[in-house]
């Protein structure tokens, strides 16, 4: 019997789930949108309704309380507005000679030029309509007028029949409001009871992820609503000042309208600021004027979108300006104009349950603005591009963010193990991992320059001592030695290590990866005090503990520090593994091993202040 390829046809079936989920948002939007404007308002009102609790008022006169000042204001607004619609509207017919006035400006200003070839467009285009149209035969015309003339009955309608006719339109969008308004108290009302039914409908095994996923869904779109409405009354307001001190007939009206227009994205603010200049144009004989309200316009909203939102809710929403545009597009094209209003807190809640929930991750992937790729993936990512230019760039801003020590040790190092990871796999051969290496090493280089330069900026700081070599009575010619385990990978490390130590005050050599064969000589030439194994995983214990006893024959009088660079296992064990002792130990990172190689260096220069005062 041929099995089932479950692997296979997950993706057809993710497919066929999400044209069926946005068949089902479309064919049901008449249903979907009044419910989701609903959610929309209950978010926007919850935090005075919990408010309200707080203070011991029950929740029902709570919901009651803020429903009636919700529905008041917002028929007061509309009262207010209409007023002043109505207001610009018996005022445009004295704005005609003004608009006449700046057209035949404008039409004078335009090139000769152009108006030439464009009337030429134009005649052209006529000719051509003119022989693509079929000739009508000569007694089309007698035809014409012999054809008897249509006679229309009128009827005389009742009362009831033109009421009906004059308040039909606004009908609909009174009756859609008010069953939003239901929808919202009672969702105000059973709020525990909603989030229970949607946490049964999950499952009782999703019961963590989707608490986390609501949670967060509900602090982002409440957070970002709330502070929203706070920018675009402060932003109608100030629109509202603006025009009236300009002279701008109705300013209450356009202040109004340009705080309501913000809640659209991108459409709303151009839509909100070319209606008060379009009637500036016409109430005022000059330029001056409309030039102002430009200018208050493009002032405001620059301020607004790049100042003032980015600094109260720019993280709150979660999403990047691409996936806002992307949503706006998307809801409008499936709900309308609603969808546009209803694009970005729809998104944000999506994005918010993907981040909990393993099969919407990709809407976290796609529109969240968490950093997609980890510091150490984008630098390996643009070197295995050939692209070193940008993977210097990277480490460069990360250094201006943070330190050199943290890109070394959070960012660097992982890139080398990932390096060498994927070329165990045979995920990349030899030669990419040369490149690889050579341009990691390379920008280690350039940032030990600047490693050098801090170090001699650091006035006052006396030249570190030189310790006497306990066998030979005689400095040495280096305190430290690091050993590479393997490869350059190895060795790369080790001059990271060697940077941090010059820092310290302390004299280190790194041994070349193909020059393991120094050893002895170094051996013969004043032994360092502490020796240094650099291990980048996936290493061999085995092959770490051959080279560690080897060290242990010609430097015995060392410490060794084997480095296991990001180990994640736990080092004792691993230490009891390779045979360390005694001083000998196990580290895992750049700064543990400068401890250590402080600590030993104290214990050497207590012993070789003991050996040089004692009597010979």
């Amino acid at each position: 019997m041929a099995s089932f390829d479950t692997s296979r046809t997950t993706p057809v079936l993710t497919l066929i789930a999400t044209i069926l989920s946005v068949a089902t948002l479309y064919f049901a939007r008449s249903i979907l949108v009044p419910l989701a404007l609903a959610v929309l308002i209950a978010f926007i009102l919850s935090p005075v309704v919990t408010w309200l609790e707080k203070i011991h008022i029950g929740r029902v006169v709570a919901v009651g309380v803020v429903s009636v000042l919700f529905v008041s204001s917002t028929a007061a607004l509309a009262w207010v507005v209409t007023h002043q619609l109505l207001d610009v509207a018996d005022k445009i017919p004295d704005y005609k000679e003004n608009i006449k006035d700046k057209l035949s400006v404008v039409r004078s200003m335009r090139d000769g030029r152009i108006s030439k070839a464009t009337g030429t467009v134009s005649e052209l285009g006529s000719e051509i309509s003119a022989a693509a149209t079929p000739a009508q035969p000569a007694n089309s015309a007698a035809h014409q007028r012999s054809r008897p003339m249509p006679v229309v009955v009128q009827t005389q309608s009742d009362p009831f029949s033109m009421l009906t006719s004059m308040l039909g339109p606004l009908l609909g969008p009174v009756g859609t409001g008010g069953v939003v308004v239901v929808f919202a108290i009672f969702m105000l009302i059973n709020r525990e009871s909603l989030r229970n039914r949607l946490l049964r409908l999950a499952g009782q095994g999703h019961l963590s992820s989707t608490t986390r996923a609501l949670d967060d869904a509900t602090k982002r779109v409440s957070r970002y609503l709330l502070l929203q409405s706070l920018v675009n009354v402060s932003y109608g307001c100030l629109v509202g000042l603006g025009l009236h001190f300009i002279g701008v007939p109705n300013p209450v009206l356009w202040g109004v309208l340009a705080g309501l227009f913000r809640y659209i994205p991108y459409l709303g603010p151009l839509v909100g600021g070319i209606l008060p200049l379009l009637l500036a144009l016409g109430a005022f004989d000059d330029w001056k004027r409309p030039l102002l309200v430009l200018a208050v316009f493009v002032v405001l909203e620059l301020s607004t979108a790049n100042f003032v939102e980015p600094m109260l809710y720019g993280s709150q929403t979660g999403i990047t300006s691409l996936a806002i545009l992307i949503a706006a597009i998307f809801w409008t094209v499936v709900w309308g104009p609603v969808g546009l209003l209803l694009s970005t807190p729809l998104t944000v809640c999506l994005v918010a349950f993907g981040k909990h929930t393993p099969k919407l991750e990709f809407l976290t992937v796609l529109f969240g603005d968490e950093t997609v790729l980890p510091q150490d993936a984008k630098i390996y990512q643009r070197l295995l591009a050939s692209d070193p230019e940008e993977a210097r760039e990277i480490a460069e801003a990360h250094v201006k963010e943070s330190s050199i020590e943290d890109l070394y040790e959070s960012v660097l190092i992982p890139m080398l193990i990932l390096a060498k990871h994927d070329r165990d796999r045979r995920h990349i051969d030899e030669n990419q991992l040369a490149y690889l290496y050579q341009n990691t090493r390379e920008l280690v280089e350039e940032l030990g320059d600047e490693f050098a330069s801090v170090t001699a900026d650091s006035a006052g700081q006396p030249e570190p001592r030189k310790k006497p070599d306990l066998a030979a009575g005689r400095p040495a010619a280096y305190e430290a030695l690091v050993v590479p385990a393997q490869d350059e990978g190895d060795e790369i490390v080790g001059m990271m290590l060697a940077q941090f130590a010059s820092k310290a005050g302390h004299r280190m050599k790194v041994l070349a990866a193909d020059r393991i064969s120094e050893l002895e000589k170094s051996s013969a030439n004043r032994s360092p005090f502490v020796v240094c194994i650099s291990a980048l995983p996936p290493c061999s214990l085995s092959r770490t503990r051959s080279l560690f006893e080897k060290l242990k024959q010609s430097h015995g009088g060392a410490n060794i520090l084997v480095g296991l660079w990001n180990f994640t296992g736990p080092a004792p064990k691993a230490a009891e593994r390779i045979g360390a002792r005694n001083g000998d130990k196990v580290v895992t990172t750049l700064s543990e091993t400068m401890k250590e190689i402080g600590a030993s260096r104290d214990r050497y220069s207590e012993a070789a202040e003991t050996y040089s005062d004692s009597p010979r």
